[in-house]
């Protein structure tokens, strides 16, 4: 079987690029799709050291998320970088204030997305467990802004929360500042220290989506009915409505519908398979299958996989997919993954309307 239709050069000289410069294909977004709601808290450790009494305003500084039950499942390594927006001395008895700004989360492979985020304590009194097993705030962002304070001997400092005031003065002299004057009434006021590890939690306040390979935790899974605004975006495994299912499977590509006949996607073990030939016939890919060797290839971006094998192979580099491809009736189904290595593209599966949502690069 051969079919061949020429997909746009710069897909292809894209590809090229994001190998050259190291940056392999999984910066693409394929695989699950996961959106953090508003108030979901990430904990992060600090790398770069920060204090009221050296930094300045606009000084750059990155933490890197802590990686296991608590990191909303983003891929390890991945960092958050912001700038320091107040930074004020402690002088005359009082304690030095420290103000961040977090502009942008950066994914492992290097890519970066704008980040609307504030600061947030970790201590029980400001996060709480959601049913799904995420961190979520108790505090709205509206109410209330959070700076660090230094309270105590150096590295000593409380997160306080400034209840609807801007300025460093006013949260000395105002009335929202209770909390603190509290604090300072027991312990000796001082400047504002951050050493590389510190840890605290950086606050969502506007959706985070990005695609991740890591599977569903299965209590995201379990809650997934019984929260809204914090269920994840890709809901249960699709296999779980049936071990095969077909029939009702669509695919979108950058937002046009790929028509199928009597040949269509369908599910098998929880993964969704999809027909390269309707693919190809309206006009998204040029593949070849080879069917004594079993070989599936794509020309355009030097990528291929057998039948039954897990790994795909692009220009050296090895991929795992979530499950092997099938010849099933004389035609050659593959999954959602391969699309997104041959395609470029980012890919996700979205539940509610059984759909496989392609989005091209080109798109």
């Amino acid at each position: 079987m051969k079919t061949t239709l020429n997909l746009p050069r710069s897909t292809a000289l894209a590809a090229a690029a994001f190998l050259m410069l190291g940056i392999a294909p999984s910066a693409m977004a394929y695989g699950r799709r996961v959106v953090l709601p508003v108030g979901t808290v990430i904990p992060v450790r600090l790398d770069t050291p920060l204090s009221s009494k050296h930094s300045r305003p606009g000084d750059r500084f990155r933490a890197t998320v802590r990686y296991g039950q608590d990191d909303g499942g983003l891929p390890e390594g991945t960092r958050i970088e912001g700038v320091v927006r107040e930074s004020w001395p402690s002088h005359d008895g009082k304690p030095g204030i420290l103000d961040l700004d977090f502009r942008r989360i950066v994914f492992p492979r290097g890519e970066a997305r704008a980040l609307d985020a504030s600061l947030i304590s970790l201590d029980a009194r400001s996060v709480k467990r959601s049913p799904s097993g995420r961190l979520i705030a108790t505090v709205d962002r509206s109410k209330d802004r959070l700076k660090f304070v230094g309270i105590g001997a150096g590295a000593g400092l409380v997160i306080a929360a400034l209840a609807k005031q801007n300025t460093i003065a006013s949260v000395l002299l105002g009335a929202g500042a209770g909390y603190l004057y509290n604090e300072l009434a027991n312990k000796k006021p001082g400047d504002v220290v951050l050493k590389p590890g510190t840890e605290f939690g950086v606050r969502l306040d506007r959706q985070l989506v990005f695609y991740t390979d890591r599977p569903q935790p299965a209590v995201y899974r379990e809650a997934d009915v019984r929260e809204g605004s914090d269920r994840p975006a890709l809901p249960p495994d699709p296999g779980a409505r049936a071990a095969n299912s077909t029939g009702d499977i669509g695919v979108l590509i950058d937002d046009r519908d790929v028509p199928f006949n009597s040949v269509r996607p369908f599910i098998h073990n929880g993964v969704v398979l999809v027909p390269l030939e309707p693919m190809a016939q309206a006009g998204y890919l040029d593949y070849n299958y080879d069917a004594s060797g079993h070989v599936i290839t794509v020309p355009k971006s030097h990528l291929r996989l057998a039948i039954g094998s897990r790994v795909a192979i692009m220009d050296g580099h090895r991929y795992g997919m979530d499950a092997a491809p099938v010849v099933r009736e004389g035609q050659v189904f593959v999954p959602m993954k391969f699309l997104g290595l041959a395609l470029n593209a980012s890919v996700y599966w979205d539940e509610p309307s059984r759909t496989v949502v392609i989005t091209t690069r080109e798109g």
